[in-house]
């Protein structure tokens, strides 16, 4: 019998970090048309969490680093031009 598999290979930048999650982001919901609101208000409850955890343990100074303004970022999960600074002082 034959197998099917939906795979996606994504290829990211990580001195870009907000602007390559958005481009995942994006690339993901193109694949659920339909599914856009769901997905994203999935992935924001997730992100939610992740958020507390993290200034639980204090690791908002480190957004100094990534957005290189001390700016959180302000765009959604849309596609086309996302914008930016790269990472800054990287370790």
């Amino acid at each position: 019998m034959a197998v099917i598999n939906q795979k996606l290979i994504i290829e990211a930048d990580p001195n870009r970090p907000k602007e390559e999650i958005a481009n995942i982001i994006t690339g993901f919901l193109q694949l659920w048309p339909g599914s856009e609101v769901m997905i994203l208000k999935a992935v924001q409850a997730d992100i939610g969490q992740a958020i507390e955890l993290f200034e639980k343990k204090g690791e908002g100074q480190r957004a100094n680093d990534v957005f290189g303004d001390g700016q959180q970022s302000s765009h959604g999960a849309g596609g086309g031009d996302h914008g930016g600074a790269d990472v800054h002082n990287r370790p």
